[in-house]
């Protein structure tokens, strides 16, 4: 998602990205030079951070579903809570295994901040996220 590039960082999180999420700005050169990857998701409905690059190259998820995680969580959403409901409910996917998001509890290698909740709300999104997942034996959060 965004900027997490896996260059140096193979070992945790990976070296392929199939998808990129992405919410803010990077070239098309940044992209394919970073990420590699299959396809790019533009994922919020403001396109005024989008590159050209992205405007022409990129899926949009769907500004209804953007509008209604806004109305549901009564603020932005996070990249992380829109790739996953866009992967719930755009992918036709056998198993999900979600690692290592916790929804802005622990700091990381790309967010040295705990979430105050002012610009996104980690806690609104888990109780969001784990009620979109609670009928779904194929998903799993680790």
């Amino acid at each position: 998602m965004n900027r997490g590039k896996p260059q140096g960082k193979e070992e945790f999180i990976g070296s392929r990205t199939d998808i990129l999420f992405l919410s803010t700005h990077m070239s098309g050169k940044g992209i394919q030079g970073s990420f590699n990857s299959r396809f790019v998701v533009w994922m919020t409905v403001c396109h005024r951070l989008a590159s050209s690059w992205v405007i022409k190259n990129a899926i949009q998820n769907p500004k209804e579903d953007w509008h209604a995680l806004h109305k549901k969580l009564s603020i932005n959403p996070t990249t992380g809570i829109m790739a996953l409901n866009f992967i719930l409910n755009h992918i036709n996917f056998k198993s999900l295994v979600i690692y290592g998001f916790d929804f802005f509890k622990t700091k990381t290698w790309y967010n040295t901040k705990i979430d105050s909740g002012q610009k996104h709300s980690g806690e609104k999104e888990e109780i969001l996220f784990m009620e979109m997942i609670k009928n779904r034996s194929n998903v799993r959060l680790l």
